[in-house]
């Protein structure tokens, strides 16, 4: 609402026109005790950085937390998550590849490294995918 209620803040928006459509930015200005200033720049940037990983690669890796990851095979539904147990050694990342309405991980295992866990993960979606599109 603009304007100012009864010495509450006084809020001022102006939309932001870009070429890039897809991305609706709104530019707000909000008058707040001193105080509080950093802390809501702080949630700007915060929301800012959430909103860049959500709109980047849909079907890429997705970072859940700060020990998980998510990805989804759009064709066939299977998902890969990578958890980082914080366990020293080989055998710190515990990936998998779920498939719902399947009980068990269709693949799962373990890796020293987030990088190695994600090329595991991928390749054994990839060999999914491939054999459950044949039989289809």
């Amino acid at each position: 609402m603009p304007g100012l209620i009864r010495g509450g803040a006084v809020i001022r928006e102006r939309p932001i026109f870009r070429s890039d459509q897809t991305c609706k930015l709104r530019r707000v200005t909000l008058l707040v005790p001193e105080s509080c200033a950093e802390g809501l720049r702080d949630l700007a940037r915060m929301l800012r950085g959430q909103q860049r990983e959500r709109t980047g690669d849909p079907f890429g890796w997705r970072k859940l937390s700060s020990s998980a990851e998510l990805m989804v095979d759009p064709q066939s539904g299977a998902r890969c998550a990578i958890r980082d147990t914080r366990q020293e050694g080989r055998e710190r990342y515990h990936w998998t590849v779920t498939v719902v309405g399947v009980p068990e991980p269709v693949a799962a295992g373990r890796a020293g490294d987030g990088a190695t866990a994600r090329a595991r993960a991928e390749a054994a979606l990839g060999a999914y995918s491939m054999t459950s599109a044949g039989n289809r």
